[in-house]
């Protein structure tokens, strides 16, 4: 599933690149494949960033609100399939 390519818009080149998290578990379960949160995961193992911010799905007022992430990566949990 991963690969890249590339199309003109407005005399312009633009590149694309699709890809996955390769966790199974975390693939299936978060938003896009995982790739944000392996993103995320990295940079913290990396000790690049300390606090990160992500959205969960609030089912009661039917939108997502924002929910810091501080210390790791652990504290980043993935929603359930229902």
């Amino acid at each position: 599933m991963e690969g890249a390519f590339s199309y003109k818009k407005n005399d312009t080149m633009i590149n694309a690149y699709v890809g996955c998290a390769i966790d199974s578990t975390v693939r299936y379960m978060a938003t896009s494949g995982g790739v944000g949160s392996y993103l995320l995961k990295y940079l913290f193992d990396k000790g690049e960033i300390h606090t990160a911010i992500t959205f969960d799905y609030d089912n009661e007022i039917l939108k997502y609100v924002p929910r810091l992430i501080s210390v790791s990566y652990t504290h980043l949990t993935l929603p359930t399939i229902a």
